[in-house]
């Protein structure tokens, strides 16, 4: 797997997270472990070096954009970005915003058949970003082209949408009175990497379902 895809995996889990998912000696204080891009045990996932931003800013864009409640929220969750439910009926089908919605589902049924225990952080996004691009990966590890295939055009047809929202959560940021001028600096860098991150996991995930 193209290893910008497992970059972008690295920085929208936490700590806990990435521990629990991938088994990597991760340092517990920090939501971005740096050693998961340069060896040791997350070595194999992450083979090449990837600048992250200081701490600062990865501690700020995780408390104020990655932590649901906060004004700024705009989280890699696909059911936040997809009508809740497709089945004929459901009062809550066409609204968006909810947890736990047809893509959510599916990738559940995908886990248990896969008799892959979803970490209990990740127990109301199964659908979380950072989860579905491990499980691409396990998929283009495990040479089976045509499941990451199906990964990418079910699961990863929102991040345009992903992008929209932490476009308003940086427009949010700037002209908040709530955060100083640091703050805001810091959120505005953190934002533009994730940003990044995203654009590249995004065309990653176009050439994987075209292949």
């Amino acid at each position: 797997m193209q290893p910008e895809v497992r970059d972008a995996a690295a920085v929208l889990l936490d700590g806990a997270g990435r521990k629990a998912v991938c088994a990597a000696e991760d340092d517990a204080a920090s939501p971005f472990p740096d050693e998961a891009f340069s060896g040791g045990a997350g070595g194999a996932l992450f083979p090449h070096p990837f600048a992250l931003p200081s701490w600062e800013v990865r501690s700020t864009l995780q408390n104020e954009v990655l932590l649901p409640g906060m004004p700024l929220a705009a989280l890699p969750v696909e059911s936040l970005y997809k009508p809740w439910s497709s089945a004929p009926g459901n009062a809550f089908g066409a609204q968006r915003g909810l947890y736990l919605g047809d893509a959510a589902r599916h990738l559940q049924s995908v886990y248990a058949t896969l008799q892959i225990e979803v970490p209990a952080h990740f127990a109301a996004t199964p659908d979380h970003l950072a989860l579905t691009l491990d499980l691409l990966a396990l998929f283009l590890q495990n040479g089976n082209a045509q499941a990451a295939s199906d990964v990418a055009r079910d699961h990863l047809d929102w991040l345009d949408d992903y992008d929209a929202a932490l476009c308003r959560s940086a427009d949010g940021a700037a002209r908040s009175e709530r955060l100083d001028n640091a703050r805001r600096a810091a959120l505005a860098e953190g934002i533009a990497h994730l940003r990044a991150l995203v654009a590249l996991a995004g065309r990653a995930a176009t050439k994987t379902g075209a292949g």
